[in-house]
């Protein structure tokens, strides 16, 4: 009951009009909850989600899903289809990947935080996804032993450097794979739609399967962009995007704001913008083209 009573008050207040500390009064309701971490039902999926980590916090407030990049996913898989989780953090795009591909298809998600991949592990076994592995993993450029910059206010500053939002305030050796060769190693040969968000380290994500890409097409990848988060790896996203154009893949931009438009390598590199780069083999631009017309709907 008490639990039911502070989420709903911190609920009211965060959709009344702004006022100074309206924020900081639904964060305080919401941690003097008993219990560590809270269950609730989004978009069908069920969620456990703890209440330290801001995000989780965000979920609970605006009991919806974050982001947009989930509801292109929506578009753009089937079932049967294999999908690849590359920073899953607690596993709500996961979640909505594999209730769409079901028990005929494959999801695998890399998750390596141990906060968040408790939440993934958790919200996979809630939601009764035996068919959804998860991999407390880093993917980088090879298999090795790294260090993780942490962030205690939220899991989604996570990254291989500290992040360019000044959040980060520890560090923590995890496992990294190279995405490619792990994926061989598990017998995946194919992949119809990969989704890369690791706060800036997509490059050496995609250094990491190289050669993957190149024997083995995977039909769609959608890899987060932001001038601001690969700068202290030192690259900018056209530097990936121009990658995939070698390897004959199409590109599109899909803006936070939910438009979708053509590929600007000027836009991308903005360090004031955050988007999601969709690529994508030729055979599959009518299948993202009627994507992007379903989205737009």
């Amino acid at each position: 009951m008490i639990t039911f009573l502070f989420i709903f008050v911190a609920r009211f207040l965060s959709a009344m009009r702004y006022f100074k500390g309206r924020d900081r009064i639904s964060e305080i309701l919401i941690m003097s909850i008993p219990q560590d971490s809270i269950k609730l039902t989004v978009d069908g999926l069920a969620l456990d989600l703890d209440k330290t980590d801001s995000l989780s916090r965000s979920i609970i407030l605006k009991k919806q899903l974050p982001g947009k990049t989930w509801m292109l996913l929506e578009n753009l898989l089937h079932s049967g289809d294999c999908f690849v989780d590359v920073g899953a953090n607690i596993g709500y795009t996961t979640l909505v990947a594999g209730r769409i591909v079901g028990e005929k298809g494959m999801v695998l998600a890399f998750e390596p935080t141990p906060r968040a991949f408790k939440s993934l592990e958790k919200n996979i076994l809630l939601n009764r996804m035996h068919y959804v592995e998860a991999f407390n993993l880093a993917c980088s450029e090879s298999d090795s032993d790294v260090i993780f910059y942490t962030s205690s206010i939220s899991d989604e500053y996570n990254s291989l450097k500290p992040d360019a939002y000044s959040m980060s305030d520890a560090s923590i050796k995890v496992k990294a794979v190279a995405l490619g060769d792990f994926l061989l190693s598990k017998g995946v040969q194919r992949v119809h739609l990969m989704k890369i968000d690791v706060e800036g380290a997509e490059l050496l994500v995609f250094n990491g399967m190289d050669a993957y890409i190149s024997q083995h097409k995977p039909d769609i990848i959608i890899f987060e962009a932001s001038g601001k988060n690969t700068k202290p790896f030192d690259y900018l996203p056209s530097r990936i995007a121009d990658r995939m154009i070698e390897q004959n893949y199409s590109l599109k931009v899909f803006m936070s704001s939910g438009q979708i438009t053509d590929y600007q390598s000027d836009y991308v590199n903005r360090e004031d913008v955050l988007c999601d780069i969709i690529c994508y083999q030729t055979e599959f631009s009518g299948e993202v083209e009627k994507a992007i017309l379903k989205f737009k709907s």
